[in-house]
């Protein structure tokens, strides 16, 4: 009987430390990517790589993600702002264009 009473013990103990660890592990954030693996930076990289802005083209040396907005500059020295957003589809939607000022 005392046998079978450590043995549940130590079931218990391995248990609760699986869950735990476990769950600790789902509270680190991660880097925000989409079905593919491509994260915001990437996705908003080479979807706009070639777009021609009113503003002129956005340098790409210039993007950069800060505070889970993607932020470049664009030909004409102005700065930008857009917030991404996930598609259903797993694809970013680069929203709300706001000049950094």
């Amino acid at each position: 009987m005392n046998r079978l009473l450590t043995q549940g013990r130590s079931f218990v103990l391995v248990l609760t430390s699986l869950v735990l660890v476990t769950g600790l592990v789902g509270c680190f954030p991660k880097e925000d990517r989409n079905s593919r693996g491509v994260t915001t930076l990437d996705a908003f990289k080479s979807s706009q790589a070639r777009v021609q802005t009113p503003y002129g083209k956005i340098k790409m040396e210039t993007v950069k993600e800060i505070n889970g907005q993607i932020e470049y500059q664009t030909a004409d020295g102005r700065t930008w702002r857009v917030t991404p957003l996930r598609q259903v589809n797993g694809a970013f939607k680069f929203t709300d264009l706001q000049e950094v000022k």
